[in-house]
């Protein structure tokens, strides 16, 4: 006997739709979540993934966020004391790469579209935008 749950996934399945995204989702975003979703056949991706692949798109745009800061900066910095220590970037860029390995490996997501979404593109694309790290981006603010 079918339960409920796998039922309606059933069901999701051979509408062959895919999912869609939020409402207020921004275009960098957007861009993002149709190549993800649609890398997979329709109705793979049902609604209670959704917060994981909101969750796997932030981590891939602030990977790209912290490339970019770390192109500007270098990987050693001049802290308050006149100390050369590594840039702080870099250990918020680590910890997202292992946050969106964990998430890739939740929404079964293939090779070849990590490899696409990786923040390597994402950085071209910011870089070519004029996307520049702002000057109140400072990851130590957040973690003191």
């Amino acid at each position: 006997m079918i339960d409920a749950f796998k039922m309606d996934r059933l069901r999701k399945l051979t509408d062959h739709e895919y999912l869609k995204p939020p409402d207020n989702i921004p275009e960098d975003q957007l861009v993002i979540w149709n190549q993800l979703v649609k890398s997979m056949p329709p109705g793979f991706y049902i609604e209670p993934d959704r917060f994981l692949i909101m969750s796997f798109i932030k981590c891939n745009l602030l990977i790209a966020r912290c490339e970019v800061h770390l192109e500007n900066e270098g990987y050693v910095i001049i802290d308050p004391k006149s100390k050369l220590v590594p840039n702080p970037w870099i250990a918020i860029r680590n910890s997202q790469n292992l946050l969106m390995l964990r998430l890739a490996e939740k929404l079964r997501i293939t090779t070849t579209v990590r490899v696409e979404s990786s923040g390597g593109k994402l950085k071209k694309e910011l870089m070519a935008n004029n996307i520049k790290a702002e000057e109140d981006d400072d990851p130590r603010g957040d973690l003191i």
